[in-house]
């Protein structure tokens, strides 16, 4: 049975079965994403430089290049399209530990598309590029899975029917609160010291025994007990 990410709200957060269709769905959704956003990205990019945007400046090896104005203007889409992917993986997989084999398999998945559009890509921007973007994509999509599932970690389990309980959730503490609480300690150990201060002052303000057993009194001379 496929639960929804209590803890990150990722769309399709499973249980911890194998679960092939799951996967399938997973893979699909983040491909379609991935050329989603590449298309957007592209027109804004190469749109306004090129007559006509063709499926060839997304899957042809040939328009990614580092010598030319074109082939600059896709290069930049393509990196910036690795960020969105892991955007995508934050929301479509959720676990953190998942991100690198998920962004592995959409790069894979690309370099099928482009080697049956044209050919295998022999450029060296292409592989550097997709390579550079792979990288990106996985270290960045599993850094931010990681901040979201520490913002709230539940505490509790599942209800009846296997539903979610009711559960508490764990916030980790803010710098104000982490501020008052340093200002906390600081104040409690000033007490403590003041108090300690204090106390070995009033032990040296006991007046001490005179020879003759009377006592002194503090800044008092001592009066002879035959006078009348």
């Amino acid at each position: 049975m496929v639960h929804r990410n209590v803890l990150s709200g990722a769309m399709f957060y499973g249980a911890q079965v194998w679960d092939p269709l799951l996967i399938l769905a997973q893979i699909v959704t983040l491909q379609c994403l991935f050329y989603l956003s590449l298309g957007a990205l592209l027109f804004l990019f190469v749109g306004p430089w090129v007559s006509r945007l063709a499926l060839e400046h997304c899957l042809d090896d040939r328009y990614l290049n580092f010598h030319s104005f074109l082939g600059w203007m896709v290069t930049a889409a393509n990196v910036a399209n690795a960020l969105v992917a892991a955007v995508c993986l934050v929301f479509v997989v959720g676990r953190a530990k998942k991100c690198l084999d998920f962004a592995a398999t959409l790069y894979l998945l690309h370099l099928a598309a482009v080697s049956a559009m044209s050919a295998i890509p022999s450029s060296f921007a292409w592989w550097a590029v997709n390579i550079w973007g792979m990288v990106l994509a996985a270290v960045l999509g599993e850094w931010l899975c990681l901040q979201r599932e520490l913002q709230e970690i539940p505490i509790g389990g599942l209800g009846r029917r296997g539903r979610p309980a009711a559960v508490e959730m764990v916030r980790p503490p803010t710098a104000a609160v982490a501020v008052l609480a340093r200002v906390q300690q600081a104040v409690g150990g000033l007490v403590r010291v003041v108090f300690r201060v204090g106390g070995r002052g009033m032990a040296s303000a006991v007046p001490a025994p005179l020879p003759d057993g009377r006592k002194l009194g503090s800044g008092l001379e001592a009066i002879p007990e035959d006078i009348p």
